[in-house]
């Protein structure tokens, strides 16, 4: 099963009982359901339909990724249409025969590419003995890099918006018009709305055709200064169009510290900066090769230079971290479209007779009836959870914290929860646990590092360590004989041995641990604020300074989804240690005794109270003043995109000064 469908069902019941919206929700991995990058409309969307249980949901959900796929294929086709028919490099007399070319001689090319664009990754369906080649190599076994994908449903509906901002932005590139610029605006909204990380491809996409144009230059470059002034105007108001729900203290968590690859997101940024360096000695032989791009068709150049973008990007990617199989196949469907547009470009170029043309179209469109076959009983078929990995650990994992809560009465433990599991497991049960994108909303530095010690690490000390900072209760393992796709341990054994902890479950390869005595709250010294940090290449010991200064757990309640009640008691010099990632936007409530929220090295809330004594405390998550400044920025944004669409011109005009640059762009900037 993909894990991407797993976490939009769970959003999706979490936000249709009410528990997630713009809210700390205390089981949610990612802290704040509609918040969460990826996508906040499609689970608001699949709410609405009611949760007899996640195999229905996942068949609505089903139908809307296959719709999505068909708005990819017409996306594509509309796309690549313009580009032969519209948009030309060429020059004189050559760009006006291109522009009185039969609608015949336009079209058929635009089916090459959409054809193309489905059939290269239809070689996984049709062969699946290259599984076999690539799981060795880090590839998952359901893993195909194709714009049909269900594993990856809001990426795939999101490309249908990356396409038709692409689209947009192709027909400014040949006149601004201030109506299509306020389009695109609205495009690009959409588009993060629907799936937030398309904005990256929609950008890489912008700049393969400035690249294009570069390599085959028809105005003076500043031009091209200008529309880029120009188009990144527009769309960082599409951006801030959707602060409605990605807020502005979502936008400032996600730049300092979000879990994308388990890296911060400006470490992604000038990571990709630093991979797209691979695609200098390539972009030097294509300038080297610019005679012979003169005579290509546009389909050529815009498909050579999309595989020099992300082929190298990928590559890179992949000799990185072969393992992080996400960060490599991203831009699946991209490749596939600047594949298909090269190999029909290429072919078109040949000066082939168009009966020859078509016995080729036909050929690929045999060879692609299989896959369409395949790809319906997919679509179609049902999925036996209760017979999956990840539902039977979830089953076992909620049991046991059932039977604590009741018998021990300890309501308040966490999991920690890798692979698949992770996605999953709250789409069928009500679980606490810490994975994914970084403890509660991404707001935890220190997950991503600890999270690899555990996960990565030989030395089952340091895991056990990392366990208890996080709080964590129970531990879910996948060994190399789970179904679990993922296998994200590098060494499952070592979990046998560690002390305090006791294997409690196992079935076919999947264990769940158990450690008595710990909580999500523990009284401490508050020297703990005063504790160095761990450095790099040396966790043990500051791990061990911080983790001696916690004791007897508290006792912790739940009283609402964003309300938590602790109790415990406390002597002269200590607090209460809270394995929630620190916030501005939590609250004392009602308590018995005046008392400080403190942030501690390792990120987390610190209760400091005045004195000793029997601190009992009610903390609420109150993240309303940013709802409400975000609903403020998107409805100011809108109104410039709608009434004020000069603004961008202005703006970009701006820019261009700065840069010392003045041109018209009356003439197409292509």
């Amino acid at each position: 099963m993909g894990a991407a469908d797993g976490f939009v069902l769970a959003k999706a019941r979490f936000l249709g009982q009410g528990l997630g919206g713009w809210s700390w929700n205390r089981y949610w991995f990612l802290g704040i359901p509609g918040q969460h990058i990826g996508s906040p409309v499609l689970p608001w969307i699949l709410s609405l339909f009611p949760y007899n249980d996640p195999g229905s949901l996942f068949r609505v959900w089903r139908g809307m990724v296959a719709s999505g796929v068909v708005g990819v294929v017409g996306a594509v086709y509309a796309v690549s249409l313009f580009l032969v028919r519209e948009l030309s490099f060429m020059s004189g007399d050559q760009k006006k025969a291109r522009l009185n070319a039969s609608s015949v001689d336009a079209t058929i090319p635009a089916i090459f590419v959409t054809f193309f664009t489905i059939l290269i990754p239809s070689v996984l369906v049709l062969f699946p003995q290259i599984f076999g080649v690539l799981r060795p190599l880090g590839f998952p076994s359901f893993l195909m890099f194709s714009a049909f994908y269900l594993g990856e449903g809001q990426g795939v509906i999101g490309f249908v918006f990356v396409m038709m901002a692409l689209l947009l932005c192709l027909m400014l590139a040949k006149k601004w018009e201030v109506g299509k610029a306020r389009w695109l605006a609205l495009a690009v909204g959409a588009m993060i709305l629907v799936d937030s990380l398309s904005l990256i491809s929609f950008f890489l996409w912008i700049l393969v055709l400035l690249l294009a144009a570069v390599v085959r230059p028809t105005i003076a470059s500043g031009g091209l200064v200008k529309l880029f002034a120009r188009l990144l105007v527009v769309t960082l108001l599409g951006v801030l169009m959707t602060s409605l729900w990605f807020t502005p203290g979502f936008f400032f968590t996600v730049l300092r510290a979000p879990s994308l690859g388990g890296r911060p997101f400006a470490v992604v940024v000038a990571g990709l900066f630093r991979q797209f360096f691979v695609v200098i000695p390539a972009i030097l032989g294509v300038v080297a090769a610019r005679k012979w791009f003169r005579t290509a068709s546009p389909l050529t150049v815009i498909g050579i230079m999309g595989l020099l973008v992300y082929g190298s990007l990928t590559v890179a990617a992949f000799t990185a971290d072969p393992d992080f199989w996400q960060d490599y196949s991203r831009f699946g469907r991209s490749l596939d479209l600047a594949v298909g547009m090269s190999l029909t470009g290429l072919i078109w170029d040949r000066n082939m007779g168009r009966t020859l043309r078509l016995w080729v179209f036909a050929g690929m469109l045999v060879l692609g009836l299989p896959f369409f076959f395949k790809r319906g009983i997919m679509i179609s078929e049902g999925v036996a959870f209760p017979e999956t990995a990840e539902y039977r650990v979830g089953e076992a994992l909620s049991r046991f914290m059932d039977d604590d809560c009741r018998e021990v009465g300890n309501c308040s433990l966490r999991a920690y929860v890798s692979g698949s599991s992770a996605f999953w497991l709250n789409s069928w049960f009500d679980v606490a646990q810490v994975r994914g994108g970084g403890e509660q909303g991404s707001l935890n530095p220190w997950w991503p590092h600890g999270s690899y010690q555990i996960r990565e690490g030989r030395d089952a000390e340091l895991a056990d360590l990392w366990l208890k900072v996080l709080g964590v209760s129970y531990l879910v393992v996948h060994g190399e004989e789970s179904l679990e796709v993922y296998h994200d341990f590098r060494y499952p054994s070592k979990f046998d041995g560690m002390e305090g902890w006791e294997k409690v479950w196992e079935r076919a390869g999947d264990m769940i641990y158990r450690r008595q005595k710990r909580g999500l709250a523990e009284v401490a010294d508050l020297g703990i604020l005063s504790v160095l940090p761990p450095e790099k290449g040396d966790d043990a010991s500051g791990l061990l300074g911080y983790v001696e200064k916690l004791g007897e757990p508290a006792v912790v309640r739940f009283t609402g989804e964003r309300e938590v009640d602790i109790a415990a008691q406390v002597n002269e010099g200590q607090g209460v240690r809270l394995a929630v990632a620190s916030s501005p936007f939590w609250r004392v409530g009602e308590t018995s005794m005046p008392v400080s929220l403190v942030r501690d090295p390792m990120g987390m809330i610190v209760l400091r109270p005045v004195r000793s004594g029997i601190l009992t405390i009610k903390l609420r998550y109150e993240p309303w003043l940013d709802v409400i400044s975000g609903i403020v920025v998107s409805v100011v944004a809108l109104l410039f995109v709608l009434f004020r669409p000069q603004f961008s011109q202005r703006v970009s005009l701006f820019i261009e000064r700065l840069g010392g640059r003045e041109s018209e762009l009356d003439r197409s900037a292509f």
